[in-house]
């Protein structure tokens, strides 16, 4: 888990993104996925190729 710069000083959040931060784009998009009920393939997201979706405005 990554830390929050609330538990953590700015130096070791640095330092913990410099050694772990590759897998950070991978642990949000399954946090993501598992919240919404998604499954979405990370190589699909990498490459830009999800199709798009258009949502009404609500006012």
């Amino acid at each position: 888990m990554f830390p929050s710069l609330l538990d953590a000083t700015e130096d070791e959040v640095v330092a913990y993104r410099e050694e772990h931060g590759e897998r950070l784009p991978e642990a949000v998009s399954t946090a993501v996925g598992n919240y919404c009920g998604l499954s979405i393939d990370q190589a699909t997201v990498e490459a830009g190729e999800l199709p798009m979706v258009g949502l009404p405005r609500v006012m």
